[in-house]
């Protein structure tokens, strides 16, 4: 919880910031969220994602150089993202975006079964909304795909070993009636 405190000084210092020294995004690294989707091995030229979601803010607002770009990466608070694009809306809609995707990940966990619970509950555990907008949602996607895998195979596992156990006792008592 207290990791979170350490982004307060972003927020503070990009409501002071901005439009007056900083200008609103306007949605533009935004642009890019479609690009996470792609697999490099896909798409060999896509454009450095990298750059756009952990650099470009950090030049912009004066917390890193271009030299810099290699060496550190900042990533951009998803609260100061939605400030810096849209202002007070566009941080209601980083907002909302980010307690959709929590609310879908809980619906899709809801199961019964220990083992499933306990997977869907470590990966919406470990899922943190850090960084910029178009970073968590890029990431957001291939997690829901791995917690639907995961829970489709843990469910089909777990059919097979108790259609196996349940088969087991009625085959040695078939043997001994006949």
């Amino acid at each position: 919880m207290l990791a979170w405190f350490n982004e307060l000084i972003f927020i503070a210092d990009a409501v002071v910031r901005i439009p007056e020294d900083v200008a609103y995004g306007r949605g533009s690294a935004w642009r890019a969220i479609p690009f996470k989707l792609v697999p490099r091995l896909v798409w060999r030229d896509k454009p450095d994602v990298r750059r756009i979601y952990e650099s470009d803010w950090a030049i912009r607002f004066g917390y890193k150089t271009p030299a810099h770009y290699e060496r550190t990466a900042v990533n951009l608070p998803l609260p100061v993202d939605g400030y810096w694009n849209f202002g007070i809306l566009g941080v209601v809609f980083v907002s909302l975006v980010a307690g959709v995707a929590t609310g879908l990940l809980y619906l899709i966990n809801r199961t019964d079964r220990a083992a499933t619970f306990a997977i869907g509950l470590t990966i919406l555990v470990g899922m943190r909304f850090h960084g910029s907008f178009g970073k968590v949602v890029g990431n957001l996607i291939p997690q829901y795909l791995l917690l639907v895998a995961s829970i489709i195979l843990l469910n089909l596992l777990a059919r097979a070993i108790t259609t196996t156990l349940s088969a087991l006792p009625r085959a040695e008592a078939d043997q001994r009636s006949a």
